[in-house]
């Protein structure tokens, strides 16, 4: 399956890992049980989203993004990309404040984890 949902096995924090090729029904699937998820909790969640092993998103004009940075239910998502996207895109978000942005860009699953620790 190309993208995963796992709970973290201690915190309130659902893993999201996107591998391969990704089309727009794999996601519309994973928007579905993520809700479900959601669902599952009664407190506020981080999420992480792994999209490192990812090699192509196959979305007809769609979006990897959604409705989820609305989600009152989402504290923070946490976003792993390639380290080369990773470098392009912190260059844009160095001079912003940290707590202006309800998503933030890691370049290792590892480091989104230690922010997901220190948030919960």
């Amino acid at each position: 399956m190309p993208i995963t949902l796992d709970w973290h096995s201690s915190l309130p924090v659902i893993i999201a890992t996107y591998s391969g090729d990704v089309t727009a029904r794999d996601r519309a699937a994973m928007c579905k049980r993520r809700r479900q998820m959601l669902g599952e909790r009664n407190d506020r969640v981080v999420l992480v989203v792994d999209t490192q092993a990812m090699d192509s998103y196959a979305g007809a004009n769609g979006s990897l993004v959604d409705d989820v940075l609305l989600d009152e239910r989402v504290a923070r998502v946490l976003i792993v990309l390639k380290r080369d996207l990773y470098r392009n895109l912190s260059r844009n978000f160095r001079h912003a404040p940290r707590q202006a942005h309800h998503a933030a860009f890691f370049g290792s699953l590892e480091a989104a984890l230690r922010e997901a620790e220190s948030l919960v």
